[in-house]
């Protein structure tokens, strides 16, 4: 090589060699990071499920995300449950994106409120502590100037109360050797909204770098709604509680999972909105996960009636952490209308009645008020079949008997408690029978009584109704007219039929009871309603009055 060659070549390789070394400079001078917080999320991509099930209830799944069981309860109501994850200010995990030179949140995730305080904390990329800082939200430019190497990578964590208190001190188990790997937060509330926010990345040299933060919830959140539309009624009071709830946890800031030192306990659920048909809670933070969680309703007033639900009515509930869920629970009536062998009936704690008095003509509804003599009923003696005096009559026709009717089981073979229908004297169509005693009071138990029409003693005068409504499903209601009744009078030897009597202010219904002559029905009148007995006399079953047939 001659001289000038020498020369040119030693240029080339110093030019080479100066440039590189300006390059790695640049990356390594120190940088500024901005810092802005662009969104909290719940996880979205977790399932859930219902474990395990109570005795006698179905349950059924379309997906992993929505989970549903039924519950028989006592009282003659069943409570459906839907536990569904809520999608509502939910990302993927790739949503959460470090942006750099850029000022535009993630859309999909909600947005933390101004003034909250967050601590962020800088690991290099083997672990070891650098630094840290608190940042208040919307504020992030007052605080002091984060400046780092350029041309690095960096773990940020960052971690927040979702409130303005300043996150507690980290806790390193080593303080000498301060490594991210051994590096917690301690004691932490569970009645505050933990976040948590981890990234990897490498800082560009040469410019000013981005770091968004979009914080993960650490707790559960659950809102619970009741909805008792379908029984008519409103809520009055309502305490419930979820258990599984711990309340304290330990942050692990490396990987942001809970250790949580203490038993799990119950928390309340606080709900707005009572006295009305649909009450829902406020979303309650729950610090814990299981397979077999519990909602316990302690208290559960609707309507006149107040519920009592198992405590483990709505369990087997699986809690994961950081998922957002809303639980809904619809309380169902199984008192309703149906058809029943033929008839328009009611079911009444379980019970099934004709809607209306025998003889009652089935072309007419039998809700519809004012009444009219189609919907009265026909008027029978007791222990007798044949109807002896037609809808809106004043006197008996040629079926009535002047001999009263022998024996207690004219109507009834069995008990009152184990009735068993006697069809040979039984006026009740095929499937019905004259009901007992405590049937009678059954419905009297089960229902609220009201008036209406006009209770005024007049042959004219059909208007005037007892109207018996459903402690559990106000849109179900059982009529009875007040019909009055057909007595007797001797005339000699001989029993004769009177007139009708007390037609528009009294009403009642025979039972299939009778005691040593005795006799009982269902007394009604604008201010009372009872179980009527009278007697002793064997004459009195010449009285004639309505029937209301229940199914057998």
């Amino acid at each position: 090589m001659n001289f000038y060659a020498a020369i040119v070549f030693s240029c080339i390789i110093f030019n080479s060699c100066d440039k590189n070394d300006s390059v790695d400079l640049m990356n390594r001078e120190t940088v500024a990071l901005k810092v802005q917080v662009d969104g909290d999320t719940f996880s979205g991509t977790k399932q859930i499920e219902f474990k395990g099930s109570v005795k006698g209830t179905g349950m059924s799944s379309a997906n992993g995300s929505v989970q549903r069981k039924e519950v028989d309860l006592e009282g003659g109501f069943s409570l459906q449950a839907e536990l569904t994850i809520d999608t509502t200010g939910t990302i993927q995990r790739s949503g959460l994106k470090v942006l750099k030179n850029s000022t535009n949140a993630v859309s999909e995730a909600t947005q933390v409120g101004s003034n909250v305080v967050y601590k962020l904390v800088v690991f290099a990329a083997d672990g070891t502590y650098i630094t840290e800082r608190d940042y208040i939200r919307g504020q992030e430019a007052t605080a002091a100037t984060l400046n780092l190497d350029g041309g690095t990578s960096y773990t940020f964590v960052a971690y927040s109360l979702n409130n303005t208190a300043a996150p507690p001190l980290i806790t390193f188990a080593d303080p000498a050797n301060k490594r991210l790997s051994t590096a917690s937060v301690k004691g932490i509330s569970g009645n505050v909204d933990l976040l948590y926010f981890r990234k990897t990345m490498e800082l560009n040299g040469g410019s000013t770098n981005f770091l968004s933060i979009i914080f993960e919830h650490s707790y559960s959140q659950v809102t619970t709604t009741v909805d008792a539309t379908k029984t008519g009624y409103t809520i009055s009071a309502l305490t419930a509680n979820f258990d599984s709830h711990h309340a304290t946890a330990d942050l692990n800031l490396s990987n942001g999972s809970l250790v949580r030192p203490v038993a799990s306990e119950n928390i309340a659920v606080a709900f707005s909105g009572l006295n009305t048909a649909v009450v829902q809670s406020a979303p309650i933070l729950l610090n814990g996960e299981t397979n077999m969680g519990r909602f316990v309703i302690s208290t559960l007033t609707i309507g006149p009636l107040t519920q009592v639900i198992p405590p483990d009515a709505i369990s087997g509930l699986q809690i994961i952490p950081g998922m957002k869920y809303n639980l809904k629970l619809e309380i169902n009536p199984k008192d309703t209308y149906l058809d029943h062998s033929g008839q328009k009936a009611v079911r009444i704690n379980g019970k099934i009645w004709m809607r209306y008095n025998l003889g009652f003509n089935t072309t007419r509804d039998a809700d519809q008020t004012p009444y009219i003599s189609d919907q009265h009923g026909y008027y029978y003696q007791w222990g007798r079949s044949p109807a002896v005096a037609g809808r809106g009559a004043t006197t008996t026709n040629g079926n009535w008997n002047s001999t009263p009717a022998a024996g207690n089981n004219r109507w009834n073979l069995g008990t009152s408690g184990a009735p068993v229908k006697n069809t040979a004297n039984d006026p009740c169509p095929a499937g019905f029978r004259v009901p007992t005693v405590a049937e009678f009071q059954d419905l009297l138990n089960w229902t609220v009584p009201s008036n209406t029409g006009s209770f005024t003693d007049s042959n004219t005068n059909f208007s005037g109704v007892k109207v018996f409504t459903s402690k559990r499903n106000r849109y179900v209601k059982i009529l009875f007219p007040m019909q009055g009744y057909f007595s007797y009078t001797t005339s000699g030897t001989t029993y004769v039929p009177t007139g009708i009597t007390d037609r528009g202010s009294y009403g009642s219904a025979w039972a299939s009871d009778r005691t040593n002559n005795t006799f009982r029905y269902l007394r009604m009148t604008s201010t009372e309603v009872r179980i009527g007995s009278n007697g002793p006399n064997a004459a009195l079953a010449l009285q004639a009055t309505c029937i209301r047939c229940i199914a057998e």
